[in-house]
């Protein structure tokens, strides 16, 4: 039986077990053996777990790594000074408690402990991390995929979308050089949160590749491919044994070849040029190419002697290493030409056979020179024409 504070009659002459709040001060051995006079109480203390104080690990709004399994944090019960035993004392029963919310826990007193109280705690989204790969520069004109990892829709952003732009499954494209933060976000989901991260990548310039170099009558032709981004392009030029010296400065963008005619008189003379992008401060690397300087000769004489012959003649140059002449039916050597090598600078005329008789040639000359097993040649001489005999 339960006694309880307030009721009139004591158990006279009973014989039963009588249960009294732990921790009451007017329970005194006194008192309860006035009440149970004359009979055979056996007297236990119990606790109302309802007045307890109870807390739950960490704090009343726990926080988690939430993946879909149940949380449970451990719970500590007091009463006054005294801390009760779990299984012993009372029970812990867990609802809610899977997915992010408002959990409960409930707590009952079990054993010769009554009553009940809940208690609730929050669980929270889980922080993610975001996970980001991506090139540390990239050449303008040019792609490079991002590679990403987080839970969520993940979604893109350039900071300066002049510079470099950002697709939609992470490709970025270069645009002009500077540097731009590329910003990749995760949406979260039900147990995670959204995150983000911001890597930095720097946009560079393409190398200024040089497409040919080539002799011209009043000096060497400089063409180089077109190197997104850039604004303009520098000019360089050096001798074997000298330092590059800047030449031209080249402001614009469409300009994609450039004469430099101070090298006009030079022949037999080596250069080695090199074309540099830049844009504003910043300026590419460069592929440096080599060419020989060669003026050319000139036609002194075409005759047809004999039958289904001709006659070449020309004016002698130094520093070459011979001749080459080009003869076609076509005026401008459009179609159908034939080449004949002359070796040997002092060499100043061929002989030119099996020609078709009544024909009309079109002859023009160039010299070249052979360095480290390369052949240079200069510009092709005017032409000259002759009818076969």
């Amino acid at each position: 039986m339960w006694w309880e504070e307030g009721v009139d009659e004591p158990f006279y002459y009973t014989t039963a077990t009588a249960y009294y709040p732990s921790g009451n001060s007017t329970w005194t051995a006194e008192a309860m053996e006035w009440i149970g006079r004359d009979g055979d109480l056996t007297w236990v203390a119990y606790t109302d777990v309802s007045s307890c104080e109870v807390s739950i690990e960490g704090a009343d709004s726990y926080s988690t790594a939430c993946t879909g399994k149940a949380v449970t944090p451990a719970v500590t019960v007091k009463s006054g000074d005294t801390v009760l035993v779990n299984g012993t004392d009372y029970s812990v029963a867990y609802s809610n408690n899977v997915d992010p919310g408002t959990a409960a826990i409930t707590v009952t007193g079990i054993g010769n402990n009554k009553g009940t109280i809940k208690k609730t705690f929050t669980i929270d989204k889980a922080d993610q991390t975001v996970t980001v790969s991506a090139a540390a520069s990239v050449v303008a004109g040019k792609t490079a995929q991002i590679t990403a990892g987080g839970t969520g829709v993940l979604t893109y952003s350039s900071s300066k979308t002049s510079v470099a732009t950002v697709s939609g499954s992470g490709v970025i494209t270069a645009k002009k050089p500077g540097t731009v933060k590329i910003t990749v976000k995760a949406a979260g989901d039900s147990y995670y949160n959204a995150a983000s991260k911001t890597v930095t990548v720097k946009v560079t310039l393409a190398a200024g590749k040089i497409s040919s170099l080539t002799n011209t009558s009043s000096g060497i032709k400089i063409k180089w491919s077109k190197v997104t981004g850039a604004s303009g392009y520098y000019i360089y030029r050096k001798t074997s044994s000298g330092s590059y010296k800047k030449i031209k400065t080249i402001q614009s963008t469409s300009t994609l070849s450039y004469t430099d005619t101070a090298v006009k008189s030079k022949n037999g003379t080596a250069y080695t040029y090199k074309v540099v992008p830049y844009s504003g401060s910043t300026k590419g690397s460069f592929e440096a190419q080599k060419t020989v300087r060669l003026t050319g000769t000139t036609l002194s004489g075409v005759s047809s002697p004999s039958s289904k012959k001709m006659a070449v003649k020309w004016a002698q140059k130094t520093n070459v290493t011979g001749y080459q002449i080009q003869y076609s039916t076509s005026s401008t050597f459009a179609s159908g030409n034939k080449t004949a090598k002359v070796s040997g600078a002092t060499k100043v005329s061929k002989t030119i056979s099996s020609l078709k008789k009544g024909k009309t040639y079109y002859v023009r000359i160039r010299t070249y020179k052979t360095v480290s097993g390369k052949t240079y040649y200069s510009a092709w001489s005017s032409a000259k024409k002759v009818k076969i005999s």
